[in-house]
Parts: C-alpha cells; structure tokens; sequence
C-alpha cells in the first residue's frame, strides 16, 4: 500500500505513515508461528506464490479473514475457499 501510495499518488513521506498508523488501529496481530509458516510453504506449493505473500496469506487464513487487500496478487482470486483477494488500486 506504502509503495502504491507514493508512487502512483504522490503521497508524501508523512502522509504514509499517517495511513500506516490508522491501518494499524484498525487490524488484529497474530504473531508468526512455525505452524503458520510450514502452512505458507503448503500455499506457495499450491497456488505458485512467491514466499512472502504465502507468508501474508497463510497469516490473514490464520486470523480468519475474509478478504486479504493486496495489490501485488491476483484481484479476486479465492484461496482455499476461505479468503478473497482483492486489490483496493483496480
């Protein structure tokens, strides 16, 4: 969001971080477990992701989201009948 926000909005340094902190009271943390990372590995296996979006993904099926926003992964894709892609930016 940070990357899109600066280069395709111009957003100044300190408007993104200001997006970062409202994002940030508005979400629950997991911490990462090994579970949740041999499940990432499974996912990148089964849908080609690359490991760091595995990671994300596996993380959101954790937390039991329904939508997991992402602008660098397919736009309404399903994973594992539980969670939609979506790109906020389309």
């Amino acid at each position: 969001m940070a990357n899109v926000c600066k280069r395709r909005f111009k957003y100044s340094k300190e408007n993104i971080l200001n997006l970062w902190t409202d994002l940030m009271a508005d979400c629950n943390f997991i911490p990462t477990t090994k579970a949740i990372v041999q499940y990432s590995v499974e996912l990148a296996k089964r849908y080609n992701f690359q490991i760091f979006d595995s990671l994300i993904v596996s993380s959101a099926l954790e937390a039991n989201c329904n939508i997991l926003y992402s602008e660098d992964m397919q736009h309404t894709m399903i994973v594992e009948n539980k969670i939609t892609i979506i790109n906020p930016f389309v």
